[in-house]
């Protein structure tokens, strides 16, 4: 029996219980339709995931931006606002998580916090401060539609000079991204910046004119859109609100192995062979998995440039560390990043940086001990068990603060992330629209919606599955409204 006789089992399946699948997920019910969820590993949540102990650890993000629309709306339509907790000053105000430091020249610098810091700080040489001073001189010319966009450390080395960009905006993309600044797009990676600098003809005027735009007033506690929101007990808070809000249309352990056309549905085929029949499909899943999906809808091209995007992995220690065992002048704040200079020097740290976790929430330590997460790349603990990876990445964090000592450890974690950050590199915006416009042509009800797709930060997964949903909704009206 094909879709043009049989009867959906539902409105829409969502491949994947990542963020991106959930928040979907979560929007299609709200909108009153039978939506179910296929999550093919044990748990939801994705990279979303928190340890909870005397220490609570962070294993994928620690933290998301209070101006986040999508996370803020998704929270609130979870009754989870009031739970929200936000990073704070010395005072008690609500505050960007404190100073971010750059190790550089054997020791932690703090970052300037304000586009015209660039001018004074002691991490930059004064020929690298006028270059930047006189970035707004410089009219900056967007290349035509058809043109490839550059890579980001290309346009920013045209703007503020290869100094600036290497050491402040590569340790930048190497902390957040896994990666090098030379991989990322500028557009793709950036797509706020690059539109602002187009708009405004200057990198710098840009920046201010984000910083100064007006903020929407956004469900919950009226924080600054710059300060940081977490819950009390970590990120997992939200997977489990949501899992909870879902209940049993969300299944784990339900592997799909193809989808394909049934008439006017989508027939949905699980790796046990099972299947299920929908109205519309959403894929949350990795770009990766497009050709085994959905490789009838797309051309042998598109499905080698997805499975091309380039993803970086990545080893985080999280380090309980004992009361009293850290001084109490080490470095505060949000914590550090090494720019990719600092390999050439024997004295710099392994790590691509640091989060001092218990800095930001009251509650992710014992009263008297601290927390932190270090990153580092795979190749600096290859062959290492995760005990003498917790070491290392003690000492590590010991010398890059300048602690007299290692820190003994009462607690800790390693989390081994395999292909996990997609890389946003020259093109992959195209790719992106080139993939949703053939699947619009060719597969009218299939959607995409990932970190890959939208961008890695929280705020852009979590729309990425609203946005989704908002389209199906839409194409499921369109289809009624015509019948």
């Amino acid at each position: 029996m094909d879709g043009g006789s049989r009867k959906a089992d539902c409105d829409a399946i969502v491949v994947g219980g990542g963020l991106a699948g959930l928040a979907c997920a979560h929007s299609l019910a709200r909108a009153r339709l039978d939506v179910r969820l296929l999550e093919g590993s044990a748990r939801l949540g994705g990279v979303v995931g928190t340890r909870r102990g005397d220490y609570l650890f962070e294993e994928g993000p620690n933290t998301v931006q209070a101006g986040g629309a999508h996370f803020r709306a998704l929270v609130d339509e979870l009754g989870l606002s009031e739970r929200l907790v936000c990073t704070r000053d010395a005072h008690g105000n609500p505050s960007a998580g404190g100073e971010r430091h750059l190790w550089h020249a054997g020791r932690l610098v703090a970052l300037p916090a304000k586009p015209g810091g660039l001018l004074t700080t002691p991490l930059l040489s004064w020929r690298a401060k006028a270059i930047i001073a006189t970035e707004p001189l410089r009219r900056f010319h967007a290349p035509d539609p058809d043109e490839e966009e550059p890579s980001f450390e290309a346009f920013l080395g045209e703007r503020i000079g290869r100094e600036a960009t290497m050491r402040l905006a590569g340790a930048f993309v190497r902390g957040v991204h896994g990666a090098e600044i030379g991989a990322l797009g500028a557009r793709s990676a950036f797509p706020r910046l690059w539109e602002a600098t187009c708009r405004h003809g200057s990198l710098l005027k840009a920046a201010r004119a984000l910083q100064a735009a007006p903020a929407s007033r956004l469900p919950g506690p009226d924080w600054p859109r710059g300060a940081l929101v977490s819950f009390p007990l970590g990120l997992q808070e939200l997977v489990e609100a949501l899992a909870r809000d879902l209940g049993v249309r969300a299944s784990v352990s339900s592997l799909v192995d193809k989808i394909e056309r049934a008439g006017a549905l989508w027939r949905v085929r699980l790796a046990d062979g099972a299947t299920h029949h929908a109205r519309a499909v959403v894929l949350a899943t990795p770009a990766p998995t497009l050709d085994r999906l959905c490789g009838d809808f797309l051309d042998l091209d598109l499905r080698a440039r997805a499975a091309a995007i380039p993803h970086a992995s990545l080893v985080v220690a999280h380090l309980g560390c004992a009361p009293g065992a850290v001084p109490e002048h080490a470095p505060r704040g949000f914590g550090y990043l090494v720019p990719p200079e600092a390999r050439s020097r024997p004295d710099a740290p392994l790590a691509l940086g640091a989060i001092h976790a218990s800095e930001l929430f009251a509650g992710r330590a014992p009263r008297g001990a601290r927390s932190y997460a270090v990153f580092l790349p795979p190749a600096a603990v290859e062959g290492l068990d995760d005990e003498a990876v917790a070491r290392l990445a003690a000492a590590d964090l010991a010398r890059a603060s300048g602690l007299p000592r290692t820190p003994a450890l009462s607690e800790w974690w390693v989390r081994r992330w395999h292909n996990a950050i997609p890389t946003s590199g020259v093109g992959h915006m195209r790719l992106v629209a080139d993939i949703r416009a053939a699947l619009a042509a060719q597969a009218d009800g299939l959607e995409v919606a990932a970190s890959w797709t939208d961008g890695i930060a929280v705020d852009s997964v979590v729309g990425a599955g609203r946005e989704a949903a908002r389209r199906v909704q839409a194409r499921l009206l369109s289809l009624e409204d015509a019948a």
